[in-house]
């Protein structure tokens, strides 16, 4: 058995329809989507169009919810902010019979000693920790008896070993983190009664998404979370997680401005 997966498309759309192609180039026996098609880059009603369409198990992950729960009493408390900058650009060209279709998406996965899901069995906005113990991974994925766990939600691609099973964390088709622009998305054979595991790397038309990140004006309405969308989605490299840990506290509390923040890190960059 032979099973692709890929997650966190976040709006990219030329990177989704590559992954795509190379992942049905395996020849496998599933191919399973894995959430977050939307926000991020400029395109997120096709890439959602493309996913509800395309004939694949489709999981939601936590970027749907922030959409489908807006206007709600579980509206992101953040929905206001910069912070969803990118969101509301992208809420804007969604229907309520599109969040109706989002609202009705499976939260998970279960094959044939495989169980795939968007982020944990417990909530679709967990992060896995660097070297979590078995504690850990017990609490976050309860009841699972697969011997293989595919998960998205962490743009950085990586496996973990939790006793007899293995975990695959698919990486990012739309904002991958390794080190370069391409999509990546998880493979996944098992032969003999053991699983074979590996990240596949996809090069896409990365000129293409810039280009829509100015036709589409995206950067005029999402502002510097938009530059930081894109500066990572360029680079392969974890900008967004490193500028929220860096300033989110001082720009909560307005001690710092925006535009202070995005040349004060640039130059923690360069």
């Amino acid at each position: 058995m032979r099973i692709a997966v890929l997650s966190d498309i976040h709006g990219n759309l030329a990177a989704f329809e590559a992954a795509l192609a190379d992942a049905r180039a395996q020849s496998p026996d599933q191919i399973i989507l894995a959430g977050d098609y939307v926000n991020g880059g400029p395109d997120s009603l096709a890439c959602w169009q493309m996913a509800r369409d395309c004939g694949l198990p489709v999981i939601r992950g936590n970027h749907e919810r922030y959409l489908f729960d807006a206007g709600t009493e579980r509206q992101h408390p953040r929905w206001a902010t910069p912070w969803f900058n990118a969101v509301r650009f992208a809420y804007r060209d969604f229907s309520e019979s599109d969040f109706e279709d989002m609202r009705q998406l499976s939260y998970d996965w279960h094959g044939d000693d495989v169980y795939v899901v968007h982020s944990t069995k417990n909530h679709d906005h967990d992060l896995l920790p660097d070297k979590a113990s078995i504690e850990a991974l017990s609490h976050l994925f309860p009841g699972i008896t697969a011997s293989l766990i595919i998960r998205g939600h962490n743009h950085k691609h990586r496996i973990d070993h939790w006793a007899e099973k293995t975990i695959i964390t698919a990486g990012s088709v739309g904002i991958g983190l390794s080190g370069a622009p391409v999509a990546v998305y998880a493979l996944a054979t098992r032969k003999n009664g053991s699983w074979h595991t590996e990240h596949r790397y996809v090069e896409y038309n990365l000129a293409h998404t810039l280009k829509r990140f100015e036709d589409t004006n995206y950067l005029d309405f999402t502002g510097i979370i938009g530059k930081l969308y894109r500066q990572e989605l360029m680079t392969g490299k974890n900008t967004i997680v490193a500028f929220i840990e860096r300033y989110r506290e001082r720009l909560d509390s307005d001690k710092i401005s925006w535009e202070w923040a995005w040349e004060d890190f640039q130059r923690v960059l360069e």
